[in-house]
């Protein structure tokens, strides 16, 4: 499984949508540098999804080296830090009982 993933698509989208199937794949379409660092910042998204016709290259390139250079709940006060790992962990763990559900596991 990787770390991270870029994909890029006509609009995004169905590159997004196709990736969050994926077990441990958190993907969000990004139009700005500001979506793409909130991405990472709050939902802590390990997927990058880009419009190739929405999104000029100069501006693709700004957003992916600011997507790969934050962390999760960087700069965040203590307390929505903690609020953040909760809620990350909780859709965590939907993920994976969906994903049993899916496999028709027990």
């Amino acid at each position: 499984m990787a770390e991270k993933a870029l994909l890029f698509c006509g609009t995004g989208a169905g590159m997004a949508m196709a990736a969050n199937k994926c077990r441990g794949a958190f993907a969000v379409v990004c139009e700005s540098v500001y979506t793409a660092r909130m991405a990472r910042v709050i939902n802590n998204a390990n997927v990058l999804a880009m419009g190739a016709w929405v999104i000029a290259p100069e501006m693709a390139i700004m957003m992916v080296d600011t997507w790969l250079d934050t962390s999760f709940h960087e700069g965040m006060p203590e307390e929505r830090q903690a609020f953040l790992c909760n809620a990350y962990t909780q859709v965590r763990g939907i993920e994976e009982r969906n994903m049993k559900e899916a496999r028709g596991d027990d």
